[in-house]
């Protein structure tokens, strides 16, 4: 049997995303790459807290290396193929090209590897913002491999609450529940994101005042401008900013499909997440890679393959990613049920 692995289309499929990251880019918009299957950081300690990776030390391997703490992670597995051999005897006909009857059968042939490695990398993706909001809700991900349960960055227990009052409640104040939050907080948060409950729960509440009453109470609420709503994309609005402080307020209501065909959100409807974009990362483990008669770790976001088979004949696609949505510092986030 020979096996013949190519990588190629790396341009032209960077450019397919159909799954929104707009968690990925507001908290997590740091990302490094490393050609090692595991991810490591330096902690430097500092009047007896760690600078910037404090959260991890409970939790995490900690070794000490040159000086320095190194914590050591396992970015999650993806590794998916999808054969392309059926496909294209489904789509050929008698005396067509392999992969269909375009006049241009290269051009036939890139269209077909683009929608195959399309749904590979939309699948990857949306495992990593499923992660992301794990992390961001509950201070872990669940990751069931290589005999590790979970990753947890040690949040706080106190950051993962339930307001006193819901926000479905009329004596509720969800404006001071935020500043309360921020004032609280000691690294301070830059945006908060609501479920689809919580969204209109607090647009609908009696206290949120987006205008100047007659009563002489001022607005605590400046809602967004009706053409930038939906500025960073389908499914998600930015809904306005807060008065008295520089919080920005969006509702994620983007979805997936479940393996039961159910339809599910992303971010928990009935909660409300604070942070901000310097205390969490996007972390790419190295991704092995044949070359020859050894493996070497490749350092980027994903690698799409294409393999061939001689007997049986066969060619699949395979995708392959090693992300890591990572909370630097999880005390820097804020996890609130709020109705």
């Amino acid at each position: 049997m020979a096996t013949q692995i190519r990588t190629t289309l790396i341009p032209a499929i960077a450019k397919i995303n159909p799954v929104n990251t707009f968690i990925l880019d507001l908290f997590f918009g740091e990302r490094r790459y490393f050609d090692t299957a595991k991810v490591q950081f330096d902690v430097a300690e500092t009047s007896e807290t760690t600078a910037g990776f404090r959260s991890f030390l409970k939790n995490a391997n900690v070794v000490k290396k040159d000086g320095f703490n190194v914590i050591t992670l396992d970015p999650l597995n993806i590794n998916e193929m999808i054969p392309m051999t059926g496909v294209n005897a489904k789509n050929r006909g008698f005396g067509q090209p392999q992969f269909g009857g375009a006049a241009d059968p290269a051009a036939a042939a890139l269209e077909t590897e683009l929608t195959g490695f399309g749904k590979l990398r939309k699948r990857a993706k949306r495992l990593e913002v499923k992660a992301a909001y794990e992390a961001l809700t509950t201070g872990k991900i669940v990751y069931g491999q290589d005999g590790i349960a979970e990753i947890d960055f040690n949040m706080p227990s106190e950051n993962i609450e339930t307001v006193a009052t819901l926000w479905s409640d009329s004596s509720a104040d969800p404006v001071g529940d935020m500043i309360a939050t921020y004032d609280d907080m000691d690294e301070k948060p830059e945006a908060v994101v609501l479920g689809r409950s919580a969204y209109l729960a607090f647009v609908n509440h009696p206290k949120v005042l987006t205008a100047n009453n007659a009563d002489g109470k001022g607005m605590n609420f400046e809602k967004a401008p009706a053409d930038m709503v939906d500025s960073r994309g389908k499914g998600v609005l930015f809904v306005g900013r807060l008065v008295d402080r520089p919080i920005e307020v969006y509702c994620d209501m983007t979805t997936y499909k479940d393996e039961s065909g159910s339809t599910q959100y992303y971010m928990p409807s009935d909660r409300a997440v604070y942070g901000s974009s310097g205390n969490g990362a996007l972390l790419y483990g190295g991704i092995p890679v044949a070359q020859g008669d050894r493996v070497s770790n490749v350092a980027a976001e994903f690698v799409p393959s294409i393999i061939t088979e001689e007997n049986p004949v066969s060619v699949s696609q395979l995708y392959r990613s090693a992300p890591l949505p990572t909370l630097r510092y999880a005390a820097a986030f804020v996890s609130q049920k709020v109705v």
